[in-house]
């Protein structure tokens, strides 16, 4: 079988990512020719890698996406050579993971099986209520075979069917023109000329109107589907909610790892390299519940190191207990700018049988983002994983929640050494996960008031990744890092003088733009970041999320009745005296309020 195959491939920095590679190589394998058609750009390395491949490519200018990239090269390689030399044409771009199964011949020839003039993965399935382009009625989506991978057969190419659609085909302006004009008509153009279109999966097999090649990837995988949409790992979780089934990424990431060869890496690095910390966090489910009783797992305690920032002289005994979870084996550095503070924590811990203790130095600026990123930051080469954390008041707060608050850091960082091993057990089982931190105190709102802080430190840091509004913050600053995940942090010297002088503001300062800015580190580095539990304290956790997620739903509730912007409405969920007071306002009189001015209103209140 000859068989020739079009490809397009669009990336900003022209960088042919490792599935990229593998999605070429094997189709190479299984094609006669492959002509790799280039939007914009390619960077000179991946050029060597298609040269030693045999593939050929060119580079044309970014306009008019995939279907017009796929035209050139039909016309770039000749209507007439493809007829004489091929017997298939395959139009396909770099936007799905696979072959799955490691060969695109298991495809092939269960197509060449059926009886077709031209085929693909999945169909669409229609939905008349849906128009792609809003403005235009025409846009309906018609049940369609999707255009990531076509396959035409030589009867189809020989007909002047096929030569007029892409002789008349014009170049899309946008990405939404391109799916209503180009995708969602070709099989409805060619089936209506009497040609055969198929599918490798069985439309049938799913009874849903939307697109389930990227909510199904799970089931697709369990159906043999060789290719798999990159979209269904990368989406907006808010997509995957929206329609009722959020376990797709996750059993099909499980399905990879247990049932197929191909390399799950792959996936783990393409996206990191194009969502934000908690969209992944989110997307991939990285939350664990860890036991702080039973461990199996045995650990060399060479490995890691634990970096204790202390301050407060009336928490000695607080944080000796909390160090005394350790083995008496453990490197313990501790990090003070107060010698006599730190001479009685070394005293104490030799007392106690702990051998390798070392006390550092840290000038009285910084706090303790200061002491592990410039102190301390000689530690990230000498050991595989670090465990931060420094003695807690957070007197802003009060001092219950404050004694609350660093109870939660505590137990779901370092509450035994059982504890600890199961971490590093995690830690080893996931090659993916850089950070491993406590669950949020407090859900919503996390950017607080520090957006201006942390789009500088993007800057500073040359972040490309999309900046996160809702990060996943260590708070606290407690937590455990793989050193691999901090690498990034190479790319600027950080000094002393680079953090706010004592006294500090309780937020929108440097300090706190750190301490939410750590999890964009880590994926810049290729981690993502993932929260551990303790088990004991899951119900605790979870009674008071469960009673701010329903507060957050009444409020909404509320808004919603008296006219409140969606828009508004997501900035201001779960924020507890907002809620109380809409609380004390009567819903009748509520319903009288001009809905306009509340609005006005609402959005001064979310600037204070």
């Amino acid at each position: 079988m000859q068989r020739l195959s079009i490809c397009t491939f669009w990336n900003k920095n022209g960088r042919l990512c490792s599935a990229d590679r593998y999605f070429l190589k094997k189709l190479n394998e299984s094609s006669t020719k492959i002509l790799l058609v280039v939007n914009g750009i390619i960077e000179e390395e991946s050029s060597t890698f298609l040269k030693k491949e045999g593939i050929e490519f060119f580079v044309r200018e970014n306009k008019g996406l995939d279907f017009a990239a796929w035209k050139q090269g039909i016309l770039y390689v000749g209507l007439k050579k493809i007829l004489k030399e091929y017997d298939e044409l395959i139009i396909t771009n770099l936007t799905t993971y696979g072959p799955i199964d490691g060969s695109f011949e298991s495809l092939f020839k269960k197509m060449d099986s059926k009886v077709c003039d031209f085929w693909g993965l999945t169909r669409h399935p229609e939905n008349k209520s849906y128009l792609i382009s809003p403005s235009d009625p025409d846009s309906w989506c018609r049940n369609h075979i999707q255009s990531y991978f076509l396959c035409f057969k030589k009867n189809l190419i020989m007909s002047n069917s096929f030569k007029e659609f892409w002789m008349s085909l014009e170049s899309a302006s946008s990405y939404e023109e391109e799916v209503a004009e180009h995708e969602n008509k070709l099989t409805e153009y060619f089936e209506k000329r009497g040609y055969i279109g198929e599918t490798f999966i069985d439309p049938l097999s799913f009874s849903i109107k939307y697109n389930y090649s990227v909510i199904h990837a799970d089931s697709l995988l369990s159906l043999g589907c060789p290719l798999l949409k990159r979209k269904a790992f990368s989406l907006d979780y808010d997509y995957f909610r929206e329609y009722g089934y959020t376990r797709g990424v996750v059993n099909a990431i499980n399905f990879i790892k247990d049932k197929t060869t191909y390399p799950v890496q792959y996936i783990f690095r393409d996206v990191f390299n194009k969502s934000t910390p908690s969209n992944v966090h989110l997307n991939f489910a990285f939350n664990f519940v860890v036991s702080e009783k039973e461990a199996t797992y045995q650990v060399d305690d060479s490995r890691y190191c634990v970096v204790y920032f202390v301050f407060y002289e009336d928490l000695i005994s607080e944080n000796l207990s909390v160090m005394q979870n350790l083995p008496k084996e453990a490197n313990i550095f501790l990090v003070s700018s107060k010698d006599r503070l730190i001479s009685k924590y070394v005293e104490e811990l030799k007392n106690l049988g702990y051998s390798n203790v070392q006390s550092v130095k840290a000038q009285s600026r910084g706090r303790a983002e200061s002491a592990y990123l410039v102190a301390c930051q000689h530690l990230l080469e000498q050991f595989e994983f670090i465990c931060y954390l420094h003695d807690k008041k957070t007197s802003q707060a009060g001092a219950t929640v404050g004694k609350e608050y660093a109870h939660h850091c505590y137990t779901n960082v370092l509450p035994s050494y059982a504890f600890l091993r199961n971490i590093i057990s995690l830690f080893d089982a996931h090659p993916e996960l850089g950070i491993l931190e406590p669950p949020s105190f407090e859900i919503g709102n996390e950017i607080a008031q520090n957006e201006k802080e942390l789009k500088k430190l993007y800057l500073l840091y040359r972040i490309q990744s999309p900046f996160d509004p809702s990060p996943i913050a260590p708070f606290g600053t407690m937590f455990w890092v793989r050193s691999k995940a901090f690498r990034s942090l190479k790319k600027v010297n950080l000094s002393y003088e680079d953090f706010p002088q004592e006294p500090v503001k309780v937020d929108g300062t440097m300090l706190h733009a750190i301490e939410r800015f750590y999890p964009t580190l880590a994926l810049d580095a290729g981690y993502a970041t993932g929260w551990v539990i303790n088990e004991a304290y899951v119900p605790f956790w979870l009674s008071k999320h469960i009673h701010i997620i329903r507060q957050s739903a009444n409020a909404r509730s509320i808004l919603g009745g008296i006219g409140v912007s969606s828009d508004i409405q997501n900035q201001l969920s779960g924020r507890k005296l907002l809620y109380l007071a809409l609380k004390k306002f009567k819903r009748k009189y509520l319903f009288k309020v001009n809905t306009t001015a509340i609005n006005k209103l609402l959005v001064k209140l979310l600037r204070l």
